[in-house]
């Protein structure tokens, strides 16, 4: 026989326990070991479906159920160590000699019947002085409640919990997580019918605010029809907790007016209304809702739900327009560098100008391309371009590539001139550009100093008529299209005064950058083109631009004002008609001009 084991308290006596007394508290200690057992099975038995509810969740959820399952590890480690303590406390027991009591059985009545009697025939299941007694049920897991549903608020809004978005190079900007209808969200596009309508031409959305022109059949409509699909439709690009405009949840205003995820928000327009098919997105948004303070149970009270952030920002101001354009930055692949450079320009401000110390015969990008002087910019510049790009526009010791440089020049172009002018002002007017570049900078100081002196719109005004009359290359040009008419009795091309006059100096001297460069700064600097001031002691406003300008008097000119529509300086003045024939003032000559 073994040598009885000791513990702490010296060897068991055989003699101070009677035999059924041993054998209730060896069951008592079986039980027991079932018990923790048990508890580990139930908890083993639910875990599978945690880690699958929560497989696809974000970060966060992740977190949690991983520290979960790491608190369940611990629960069957300590669940097995109480085991083997049990099993070792019997194990003594046995080896003590108290083995014999295999053949005894504790009384059922009588003043030996104390608790420990009672346990064991409890634990077998038999009745207990003779009544009978019904085993104790095996514990089940606590059955999952019915969710409640929520109803939908008045307003149609559900809050949620608040959050910061990410913009490069700039502060977080505050925002909080909503619950909309779909149909109350506004975007550039309609896809509800499965081509694009236009919102902005509804003068439904602001159209500052998208960069892209998303064309039935053009390459932005068609990425829009294949992330619906479901062979390409990923709903965590949709409803993630990514900190950044570019993915994740829409930004919109309170209104539902989208700022950025124009494209996610047409993506799930078409696939509710062309496909029909929502469920896949509705599905994963009540999986993630509780990680934006959202309850899973609001979801079913809407139609077609769209969690969106909600940014208190009015979607006409230039705030709003900076922002739409840095929720563009990552997409830069899809883009063009000329609609790159609009989503950057808010880089340049008046502190960078300032401290970039321009001279008279220095331009924006010699500057930033200067070794030493440019190298702040350059930096600040790499910050905000994604690191997959960034051997596109700089070289390994930071400087610029050829890319770099023209983006660079399109950044400070598209400050001033719409993205849309830039873009067909190709390489034939590449020495245009670089005149540009030149007076941007002047024409910025002036904005911030002199607001009356803005010339913004009339210049915009006179690069609308360049573009769109590519063969025009002097004044005699200029005359002739102006002069030329359309079939129902009006000019086929219209101007102001005082977009005339910068038309004339950019003909003129627009291919002589420093020349211009003078003209335009005796023009912002010494002439009071509004006119506002002691009006009666100065010339007339067209006069002392034309002596500024050294071009030709227009009578009516004015300077500043609203910027002219897109659609007028790419298309020029309205009419019925598509086609339309056009002749010279004296009849000589017909042309036939097709817009």
């Amino acid at each position: 026989m073994p040598t009885p084991a000791k513990t702490k308290a010296g060897p068991i006596a055989k003699a101070k326990a009677p035999a059924w007394m041993v054998r209730a508290q060896a069951l008592s200690m079986l039980s027991e070991m079932s018990e923790h057992r048990l508890r580990w099975e139930m908890v083993e038995e639910n875990a599978p479906w945690y880690r699958d509810y929560y497989e696809n969740h974000d970060s966060v959820q992740r977190a949690a159920v991983e520290r979960a399952l790491v608190a369940i590890s611990k629960g069957e480690e300590l669940t097995r160590k109480e085991e083997r303590r049990l099993a070792g406390v019997l194990e003594r027991a046995i080896l003590s000699g108290w083995h014999s009591a295999d053949g005894y059985i504790p009384p059922r009545h009588g003043p030996e019947m104390d608790a420990t009697a009672r346990k064991y025939w409890r634990y077998r299941g038999e009745p207990e002085d003779g009544a009978e007694v019904e085993p104790e049920p095996k514990p089940k897991p606590a059955a999952m409640a019915r969710p409640k549903k929520i109803e939908k608020p008045a307003s149609g809004i559900y809050r949620g919990a608040d959050t910061r978005i990410h913009v490069p190079g700039e502060e977080p900007l505050p925002a909080y997580y909503a619950i909309y209808e779909l149909a109350a969200v506004t975007a550039s596009h309609d896809f509800s019918r499965g081509s694009p309508r236009s919102n902005i031409e509804a003068g439904k959305y602001p159209e500052a605010l998208q960069p892209r022109e998303y064309l039935d059949g053009g390459p932005e409509a068609l990425a829009v029809v294949q992330h619906a699909s479901p062979k390409e439709r990923n709903p965590n690009y949709f409803v993630s907790s990514h900190p950044s405009a570019d993915s994740g949840p829409p930004s919109v205003t309170p209104d539902g007016i989208a700022i950025n995820g124009n494209s996610r928000i047409m993506t799930l327009d078409y696939a509710a209304h062309k496909l029909n098919d929502y469920a896949w997105y509705r599905d994963a948004l009540r999986d993630v809702a509780p990680a934006h303070g959202i309850p899973s149970e609001v979801i079913p009270a809407y139609k077609t739900p769209v969690l969106v952030r909600v940014v208190e920002m009015d979607p006409e101001t230039v705030e709003a327009r900076r922002f739409a354009g840095a929720g563009n930055v990552s997409l830069m692949q899809s883009q063009t560098p000329v609609r790159l450079a609009a989503s950057l320009n808010r880089l340049v401000t008046d502190e960078l100008l300032k401290s970039l110390a321009l001279g008279d015969k220095s331009t924006f990008s010699d500057v930033v391309t200067h070794p030493t002087g440019g190298k702040a910019f350059r930096r600040h510049l790499r910050t905000v371009i994604p690191s997959t790009e960034d051997a596109r526009f700089f070289r390994q010791d930071g400087t610029l590539t050829e890319s770099g440089v023209e983006l660079v020049r399109g950044i400070l172009l598209t400050k001033i001139v719409p993205v849309e002018i830039v873009e067909r002002l190709g390489e034939d007017r590449k020495q245009l550009k670089l005149t540009l570049e030149a007076v941007i900078p002047q024409i910025i100081r002036a904005r911030r100093d002199r607001p009356d002196m803005d010339i913004t719109p009339q210049l915009v005004e006179a690069l609308g008529f360049v573009v769109r009359n590519p063969e025009v290359r002097d004044l005699a040009g200029a005359n002739d299209a102006l002069a030329q008419m359309d079939i129902f009795g009006g000019t086929a091309e219209e101007i102001s005064p005082g977009g005339r006059m910068l038309l004339d100096s950019l003909l003129k001297d627009g291919q002589k950058s420093s020349v211009y460069r003078a003209r335009l700064t005796t023009l912002l600097s010494e002439t009071n083109i509004s006119g506002a001031l002691f009006a009666d002691e100065l010339p007339p406003v067209e006069e002392a631009a034309a002596a500024a300008l050294d071009v030709q008097v227009r009578d009516g000119a004015i300077f500043g004002g609203p910027m002219p529509r897109i659609d007028h300086l790419l298309k020029g003045p309205e009419s019925p008609a598509t086609l339309r024939v056009s002749a010279t003032a004296d009849g000589d000559t017909l042309k036939v001009r097709i817009r």
